[in-house]
């Protein structure tokens, strides 16, 4: 997704493509905000999706994706050392 998006204005490219890929994150969005489809992936998976979701062109179709992944992000951070195990 990201180098789709960043590559947009340089290459001929699919609106169809564009489309799953961004659907793919609210698709896989947990009830919680983890973006995964997979428990056991769900903290580097929702990583992953925050940065590409930041890199979406039309960031505002996906604001309320990506603000469920970020404070479902902050709840699972480790409050003492700044981590997520």
């Amino acid at each position: 997704m990201i180098g789709g998006e960043t590559n947009y204005a340089l290459t001929s490219h699919s609106t169809y493509d564009r489309s799953v890929l961004s659907n793919s994150m609210t698709t896989n969005q947990q009830s919680l905000g983890a973006i995964d489809d997979r428990y056991y992936y769900y903290k580097s998976s929702t990583m992953l999706g925050l940065w590409a979701i930041s890199a979406y062109h039309k960031l505002t179709d996906l604001t309320a994706t990506l603000k469920k992944a970020a404070d479902w992000t902050v709840t699972v951070q480790n409050a003492a050392t700044g981590e997520w195990n």
